[in-house]
């Protein structure tokens, strides 16, 4: 009778040990750095069938650089002189942002912040699959992506370099090579 009593004896130390992770994950969660395994926003993942309005093309046409973007994001205003650097070199991918809301918000935050790069729109509820918080910038090739920059739009110099690594398996068509 007292083994089935040991459980009950141990559930006060459990819950002290527990309580405080219980606090503090709500409100750590988010910058924790977990994206890379709750969202779906990782390499290899093919975005060539993004759901989003009024992109200028599909983003399997080359390399594109993807950045996904919020009204409520002050990261993503910051971010884009470094975006139009990019966008504005030659032989640089080109640049797409996708707006986390509706088209008519991603209007009102292209007019508001005039980005050097077109702009589409996605609701919310399909885009936040690929995200916890923003910015969150993919490098696409053939619509696959190689790399991911999260929470930050990345340097020219870091998209070179990124542009510069083997394409990831099925991106180009071709596997990538085994060196």
């Amino acid at each position: 009778a007292t083994g089935a009593l040991a459980p009950h004896r141990r559930s006060p130390r459990l819950f002290a040990a527990l309580a405080p992770l219980a606090l503090v994950l709500p409100l750590a969660g988010p910058r924790l750095p977990f994206d890379s395994l709750v969202t779906t926003l990782n390499p290899g993942t093919d975005l060539s069938q993004l759901a989003a309005d009024d992109l200028p093309g599909p983003p399997n046409e080359g390399p594109v650089l993807l950045v996904l973007l919020a009204d409520s994001c002050a990261a993503c205003t910051a971010g884009l002189p470094a975006l139009a650097g990019i966008a504005a070199q030659e032989g640089e991918p080109a640049v797409v942002g996708v707006f986390a809301g509706t088209r008519r918000e991603a209007r009102a935050w292209s007019l508001a912040h005039v980005p050097s790069f077109p702009v589409a729109s996605s609701p919310v509820k399909v885009l936040r699959q690929y995200y916890r918080r923003l910015p969150q910038v993919a490098l696409l090739r053939q619509g696959v992506i190689t790399k991911v920059w999260r929470n930050r739009v990345p340097t020219a110099d870091e998209v070179r370099a990124a542009l510069a690594l083997p394409a990831p398996a099925g991106a180009s068509g071709v596997p990538a090579s085994g060196s």
